[in-house]
């Protein structure tokens, strides 16, 4: 795999993902530490979780926890970003998009559009469904 890798994180010890991703699978292992000394370097400390956020919603691909606020901002952006360029399975509500954890929800992404069970409307915890990206643009 000839891929460039981004991980938005709050872990502040990067070699706890060193066994994960660096080796030779990937072009390149970001993360945004790798910035700060450098296109960062004017940026208040207090904008980093947004950048974090926006970086990696901007991949071809996401992979994230499902128990996240962190992740469900991110993958807002993500499917917004999937309506506007009409990235494959748009239509049908698809992301490139996957939770690692809890097992159950790892491929909730690519099934399509899914709604807010009723049971769930004063305990939901992933908030990332697809209408809050669908058609908000004018």
């Amino acid at each position: 795999m000839n891929a460039t890798v981004y991980i938005a994180t709050d872990e502040a010890n990067s070699k706890w993902f060193a066994t994960a991703f660096h080796n030779k699978r990937f072009r390149g292992v970001y993360f945004l530490n790798d910035f700060i000394q450098t296109e960062l370097q004017d940026i208040s400390p207090n904008y980093y979780g947004f950048i974090d956020q926006l970086v990696a919603a901007r991949g071809e691909a996401f992979l994230g926890p499902y128990y996240s606020t962190f992740t469900a901002h991110i993958l807002h952006f993500l499917g917004y970003h999937s309506q506007v360029e009409q990235r494959p399975g748009f239509q049908e509500g698809k992301l490139n998009a996957y939770y690692y954890a809890p097992e159950e929800f790892k491929y909730v992404f690519r099934k399509g559009y899914r709604t807010i069970p009723s049971n769930e409307l004063f305990e939901v915890i992933d908030t990332a469904y697809p209408m809050a990206w669908r058609d908000i643009d004018p």
